[in-house]
């Protein structure tokens, strides 16, 4: 008789780990004075973040100080900003004389009404202004790297501020609405906003509704088993839906900062249904919602251990196999990463195959996320987690909607406060308002140890008392970017050949970072380039790819299948009362 899973003791390396390097709180002076004084300084910074969000302000200034101080040092690129200004008067004023004939159209403006007067000055000074304001600092010589990106992106959210469909007086939409509903859109906005005042404490941006969806009713409604659980993770096993299933079981492990069931959304849009229904054996991770300063030092040598290594020994007990597909979809990806890499340094194979969706493992090239870490934002993050030892989801939220400031969040609050537009009913929105508090030690390590200073791929990352060599990882690789990904760029993504010596399969799909991931073959939807060349850049890659028309989701389980060996009978689930701890969607997936 097995011993129950609940009470399995993790691997000794992966208790607390004192003993190994991280970057960790400032420390705490002994002198009494020193102590209140950075008390006081940690307790500013927290309400400051509370009027102005998780903004680091000595960043900002630090940025435009030195792009300011560098232009003033560069007396020919002044001039030339001075010429600048001058055509900018003179385009201003023809594009008011001739109602900007020559401006190119732009699809953020399709409401015909942004073709009259006086909308239509609005629109066309806004699309002269909006260039010459993003590209003020571009010719600057001398501007830091990490400057330049902070300048980039504050420049732009000044332009996707002032645009005028930001402003009920200048949105012919707006205006038009308002008219036809005498004021009341107006009147619900404002008692919207009001609300999300009070119980918000400021602007709630929404993609979706709490009554559009149900978790375990309308979402993540695959029949399954939570079959092993420690204080992070829940790890749950799906019902088989064919007599014979491949021999080696796959487990999904999703980024710690959403809920599981993006791989379980609707039931016609569900990646484990479609795995079952193919004849696999699908387990998946679902992450705790952590919720106390309890969690506060649990980094990613624990997440890596507790919430990946334990799980595979799991499923390895259960089904007495010997080997897994691991899969990791965004930042699950970097913990696979991990895990692979300190199993293959120890000749263990415990992982057959690797798969990764929308994953990086070097941050050399990370994005516009690049933007936001550098030491004194990571000191102030850390200032903001000190006191309940995590960071909120909804700054996670508002961060990755800066990213996309008009698509992801100027869109939705002009629907919300201004035009009282209910939300669209779209499952991978609900999920994406779905968010977990991620605990601070890992929020720090994954800002410090891989965005700051790519520990991963330079082989300084410690775990289990040694550097890890992601040249270790030589198990078969299936890799999928993403056209559209703001969060991890596909050029990036292609990266992981570098550092890695797997045999690797590179797919572009088009689509986001959700969207081109989420895309079942019933859809029809959506096309994917395969087969390109790889080892001479992304842009050869791309250009000597096939395209492939539909979903890549067939072309990944055939892959899979290729390397699984014979099919067997399908186990039960789960396969003894020994490991039934409940039904899934599990309790986790609940915490909010």
């Amino acid at each position: 008789m097995h011993q129950k899973p609940i009470k399995r003791m993790p691997d000794a390396e992966f208790k607390k780990t004192a003993n190994l390097e991280y970057f960790s709180d400032t420390p705490e002076p002994m002198d009494e004075l020193k102590k209140a004084a950075l008390h006081m300084d940690r307790l500013f910074r927290k309400k400051m973040s509370n009027i102005i969000g998780p903004v680091d302000i000595p960043a900002f200034a630090r940025s435009f100080y030195d792009g300011f101080v560098h232009l003033a040092w560069s007396p020919g690129t002044r001039f030339n900003k001075y010429l600048d200004f001058v055509k900018l008067t003179w385009e201003l004023n023809q594009a008011f004389i001739s109602e900007g004939e020559n401006l190119p159209k732009d699809k953020r403006f399709s409401h015909k009404m942004w073709e009259e007067r006086p909308f239509i000055h609005y629109k066309n000074f806004f699309l002269i202004i909006e260039p010459f304001i993003q590209e003020f600092f571009s010719e600057i010589k001398g501007v830091q790297g990490q400057s330049k990106l902070l300048i980039e992106f504050w420049l732009k959210q000044i332009t996707a501020m002032i645009n005028p469909m930001n402003f009920p007086f200048t949105n012919p939409e707006v205006i038009e609405k308002t008219m036809e509903e005498n004021g009341i859109n107006l009147l619900k906005g404002f008692v919207t906003f009001l609300e999300d005042i009070k119980t918000e404490g400021g602007i709630k941006i929404r993609h979706s509704k709490d009554q559009y969806h149900k978790v375990g009713e309308t979402l993540a409604t695959t029949k399954g088993k939570v079959v092993y659980k420690n204080e992070i993770i829940e790890l749950i096993q799906y019902v088989p839906k064919t007599e014979k299933v491949s021999s080696t079981p796959i487990l999904l492990v999703p980024a710690w900062i959403n809920k599981y069931y993006i791989f379980d959304l609707s039931r016609n849009n569900s990646m484990v249904a479609y795995l079952v229904n193919q004849g696999f054996t699908v387990f998946v991770i679902s992450w705790k919602n952590i919720s106390t300063k309890d969690y506060s030092e649990y980094g990613m040598i624990e997440y890596t251990g507790k919430g990946v290594l334990e799980p595979i020994e799991i499923i390895k007990e259960m089904l007495s196999t010997d080997s897994v597909h691991l899969t990791g979809y965004c930042m699950g990806s970097i913990l696979c990463t991990t895990a692979a890499a300190y199993l293959r340094g120890k000749k263990n194979s415990s992982i057959k195959t690797l798969s990764f969706f929308a994953g990086q493992i070097d941050f050399s090239d990370a994005g516009e996320l690049k933007s936001f870490i550098d030491e004194s934002q990571i000191a102030f993050l850390e200032d903001l987690m000190v006191d309940n030892g995590f960071l909120d989801k909804s700054n996670m939220a508002t961060t990755f909607s800066l990213l996309k400031p008009r698509d992801l969040y100027w869109n939705y609050f002009i629907d919300t406060y201004f035009l009282a537009k209910e939300p669209f009913n779209f499952d991978f929105l609900y999920w994406n308002d779905d968010g977990t508090r991620m605990p601070k030690k890992l929020h720090i390590d994954i800002l410090k140890k891989l965005y700051l200073e790519d520990q991963l791929t330079e082989g300084k990352f410690i775990m289990g008392g040694r550097s890890l060599d992601l040249r270790a990882i030589d198990m078969d690789l299936f890799s999928v970017g993403t056209e559209r990904d703001h969060i991890a760029p596909w050029k990036s993504v292609y990266r992981i050949p570098h550092f890695v010596t797997s045999p690797i399969k590179f797919i572009l799909t088009s689509g986001g970072h959700i969207a081109g991931i989420i895309n079942p073959p019933e859809n029809n939807k959506g096309k994917y380039f395969r087969n390109g060349i790889l080892g001479k850049g992304p842009e050869h890659w791309l250009a000597t790819a096939k395209i492939q028309e539909g979903s890549w989701w067939t072309e990944w389980v055939e892959w899979l299948k290729k390397r699984t060996g014979d099919d067997i009978p399908a186990p039960k689930c789960p396969v003894s009362k020994d490991y039934d701890l409940g039904d899934a969607p599990g309790t986790y997936v609940f915490e909010k």
